[in-house]
């Protein structure tokens, strides 16, 4: 393991191999969990969002 650190909760890993075949594989997993991440970050944004407007539309009406 070459570098690991922490942001909001969460601890991403950076690990190297001498082998350049064996490199290109943890790319290419490390690309596909920090792509995952990123969904999941959107996703829970945009909910967060829904429940703001839902919380601002029902004080509007009362």
């Amino acid at each position: 393991m070459v570098k690991t650190w922490k942001e909001n909760g969460i601890t991403y890993s950076e690990t190297a191999c001498e082998d350049k075949e064996c490199q290109s594989i943890l790319t290419q997993e490390l690309k596909k969990k920090m792509d995952r991440l990123k969904l999941i970050k959107e996703n829970s944004m945009k909910r967060r969002s829904l429940i703001l407007q839902n919380r601002r539309s029902k004080k509007k009406k009362t």
